[in-house]
């Protein structure tokens, strides 16, 4: 049985579908194992898609932990903004606080990606106020984003609107 290694199968979906469809599984990939794209990518020469295939390998972070994180990232880029992922909140002390999905590169804005299975217990949401709270107190501005952001075109202009608001870092 022939069997394609990942990054092939990687490269060939971004090449054929477009870029956020490669960078998804190669995000899960990159999360699960050490992928190199490099030997995948020469093979390609300069075949159809190979620009996109190279934005997936570029792109990839394993510290995505959703493909609702990846769009997320992937939205943000497709305006210039460059979101790091999984970033430590830390109070003034230097305890730690939150783990967050997001921060935006060189601003205090936090970006909190909400899928449906994140509340599965009576006091998770409670909790996770208290947690949104906490940050904020400590000058973040947060943008919470649900899937509907993301398809609606909701989520980038909020996301400028908090950046021209938030303080620099």
């Amino acid at each position: 049985v022939d069997v394609q290694c990942p990054e092939a199968a990687i490269v060939e979906l971004a090449a054929r579908e477009g870029a956020l469809h490669g960078l998804v599984p190669a995000d899960v990939a990159a999360r699960h194992e050490d992928v190199r794209f490099e030997r995948v990518l020469a093979s390609w020469g300069k075949r159809h898609g190979i620009a996109q295939a190279r934005l997936v390998a570029e792109l990839a972070d394993g510290r995505r932990e959703s493909p609702l994180e990846t769009q997320t990232a992937w939205q943000a880029h497709g305006e210039g903004i460059r979101l790091e992922p999984q970033t430590v909140i830390r109070d003034r002390a230097g305890e730690w606080v939150a783990t967050v999905d997001f921060t935006v590169a060189g601003y205090k804005v936090v970006v909190e990606v909400d899928g449906l299975g994140k509340y599965r217990r009576p006091d998770d949401l409670k909790k996770e106020r208290v947690r949104h709270n906490q940050i904020e107190e400590l000058g973040w501005l947060v943008v919470r984003v649900i899937a509907d952001d993301l398809r609606f075109g909701r989520f980038v202009p909020r996301l400028q609107a908090a950046m021209a608001r938030a303080e620099r870092r």
